[in-house]
Formats: structure tokens, sequence, C-alpha cells
């Protein structure tokens, strides 16, 4: 009898803790983001007389490095279906396939950091200063 009232009372909530603890966190997500973007863009209309933004194109590798990303993450998750389903021969392809993608990436960032030390976009250097911890 207490087990069938206990299952009465767990079924109370209006929506499950776990769903509601997921949506408090996409909605925690969504502000902080609208919250940097609106840093963004008052700080880009203060006219200073030591102009804060240092403007740069970005290197092309990074897109390569996009599409590297993208696929690796399809990769694991062909791995973590094939360890699901018990084919461990899909899944340590699929695994090794994307830790190989993971390096080639790597490698990709440091190219794109030292292209963009040679256009003199420094890490520490130049009035955002403040902003450099956000390349992390």
């Amino acid at each position: 009898m207490q087990g069938m009232a206990s299952d009465l009372n767990e079924n109370r909530y209006i929506i499950h803790p776990a769903k509601f603890s997921l949506w408090l966190f996409i909605v925690s997500i969504i502000l902080f983001f609208g919250g940097l973007t609106s840093a963004y863009i008052v700080s880009k209309g203060i006219e200073t007389e030591k102009n804060m933004w240092h403007f740069f194109e970005l290197p092309s590798v990074l897109w390569l490095n996009t599409a590297i990303m993208i696929v690796s993450s399809i990769m694991i998750q062909i791995g973590l279906w094939g360890a699901r389903k018990g084919d461990f021969r899909r899944a340590r392809i699929g695994m090794s396939l994307a830790a190989v993608l993971g390096l080639i990436f790597l490698v990709g960032q440091v190219i794109a950091w030292s292209m963009l030390n040679d256009e003199g976009v420094v890490w520490g250097r130049g009035g955002s200063n403040s902003g450099n911890y956000l390349y992390i």
C-alpha cells in the first residue's frame, strides 16, 4: 500500500525536475549570450580617444577547422551507436577517426593562431584585453 502512495506522490509534478533543470539551463545560456551580445554592441558604439577594437579578418583555416569539428562529432556519434549495438569494430573506427580529427583540429588552431599573430593580433596586447579570456 505504501508503494502505491509513493508512486502517486512522485507523479504530482507538473513538469519533471530533470526537464525543468534542462530548460532552466537553456534559458540561462540564452540570457548569458544575450548579455555578451549586448555588451559587444554597446562597447563598439562607445567613441574613445583610443579605439578599443582591432578589426582583422579570420584565417580561412578556421572554416576548415569548423568542418573538421563537425565531422569529428559525427564520428563520435557513429562510434557511440556502434558501442551501444555491440559492434565494437564500428565503435573503434569511429572513436579513432574522431581522435585523429581532433589532433588535426588542434594543428589547425595552432596554424590559425600563428596567422593571427603574423597580422598583429596578439594575446594580451591592444585595447580589448578584457575579452581575451573568451578566446579559450
